[in-house]
């Protein structure tokens, strides 16, 4: 399940997308502004962030610093605004990748297919392996690996274990599986 970081200054807002991001099966932390946005994502893994500041420099201060630091370069951000013209300009300009844009208004399922969609950009396709299948591999805690796949139909696989290219193995092999059978 992908744990995402959620930062919205609004109270009600962060409540409405909370409540849709955990149906769609995300796992979120939710807080309102904050001075230290790496620290944060270290210390909860997250695997996605979702940026929804009343301000837009608030919200580019954040990406920004997230942006930063090694661990968090590749990091999937999801930037909601009221001036999503402005927005997009401001990613384009940093050359951003693995941002997406979304205008408000907007619903919770917007943001989470747009959470989805940048972590199967983050990660590598295996086309080689298992042909329309994308996977991604993620440290879920310190020496612990999650691959999870994916195809067009929305099929998916998941598997977990210390040792990386095993971890992928048995998701690609699981995979297979689903494909075999169809």
């Amino acid at each position: 399940m992908p744990r995402v970081l959620l930062i919205d200054d609004t109270p009600e807002i962060a409540e409405l997308l909370t409540y849709a991001l955990r149906e769609r099966g995300h796992d979120v932390i939710c807080r309102g502004f904050v001075i230290d946005i790496n620290e944060l994502a270290a210390e909860q893994h997250v695997d996605a962030v979702v940026l929804d500041c009343s301000v837009l420099s608030n919200s580019e201060q954040l990406f920004d610093e997230l942006r930063s630091e090694l661990p968090h370069m590749k990091t999937p951000v999801v930037l909601i605004s009221d001036t999503p013209e402005a927005a997009d300009r401001s990613l384009r300009s940093r050359h951003a990748q693995l941002a997406y844009v979304i205008p408000k208004p907007f619903t919770g399922s917007q943001v989470a297919r747009a959470i989805d969609e940048l972590m199967l950009e983050r990660v590598f396709p295996i086309g080689d392996l298992v042909p329309g299948w994308r996977f991604r591999l993620r440290e879920q805690s310190p020496g612990v690996y999650v691959a999870d796949g994916r195809d067009a139909d929305g099929r998916s696989v998941s598997n977990a274990g210390a040792d990386e290219d095993e971890v992928l193995a048995r998701c690609a092999e699981s995979a297979r599986g689903i494909d075999t059978a169809r």
